[in-house]
């Protein structure tokens, strides 16, 4: 993925960044290793991020920033407000915050970038895929488990990381693509996070988009 300075805004060296699925890069003010960072003041802290999903997309969107984030010159969110991950794709115009009004430094203009994505087509190739069988078989392992006679010798985790209760009979789940099993209350919040399409499995951290079609098993 390459980022590139957009007309006479804020100037910065092109910013080169090679993602894997499941990787989560922040775009903000900080100067942190997994952040890509502006100095421009109207760029919030922590402004927006970039998630690459399972099937190789690459989504966008803004975690509260106080300036506003804007995809080819739409504003994703209000003030302080998260928006819903947006996919990208190769000539997309970005741009952080809006220049301050009575001010000409170069520090006080709003970060317009155009954005470059290369896909490798030989991960693409190999990619991990969502898997029918692979989710069957998770859950039926959860429910031999959560049967009271195995409980004791199946080796399935049967409670949920996100609010250590036991998972039980008659309760609303949530089955992550990753196999993951979780109280569907429990997720809600995530499902939200991420505009109910990219969904982060809290325990093994990997990214999937629930709108991806599923492979055939052989």
């Amino acid at each position: 993925m390459h980022t590139h300075p957009f007309r006479r805004n804020f100037t910065f060296a092109p910013v080169e960044r090679e993602l894997v699925p499941g990787t989560v890069v922040r775009i903000g003010r900080r100067p942190k290793q997994e952040f890509i960072a502006f100095r421009s003041k109207v760029v919030s802290r922590t402004h927006a991020e970039l998630v690459i999903s399972d099937d190789l997309q690459v989504y966008f969107r803004d975690v509260g920033s106080s300036s506003g984030t804007f995809l080819n010159r739409l504003r994703l969110s209000p003030t302080g407000k998260e928006s819903r991950p947006y996919p990208l794709k190769s000539g997309d115009i970005l741009q952080l915050g809006v220049d301050y009004q009575g001010r000409q430094e170069e520090v006080y203009k709003s970060v317009m970038m155009k954005i470059f994505i290369t896909v490798n087509r030989n991960a693409a190739e190999n990619r991990p895929r969502m898997k029918p069988l692979r989710l069957k078989l998770a859950l039926r392992n959860l429910l031999v488990a959560m049967t009271p006679s195995n409980r004791d010798a199946s080796s399935a985790c049967t409670d949920c990381c996100i609010c250590l209760s036991t998972l039980a009979p008659s309760q609303a789940l949530f089955l992550a693509p990753c196999s993951h099993c979780f109280h569907y209350k429990c997720v809600v919040p995530l499902l939200k996070s991420g505009g109910g399409v990219m969904f982060q499995c809290p325990l093994c951290r990997q990214v999937a988009n629930l709108e991806a079609n599923v492979s055939i098993d052989e």
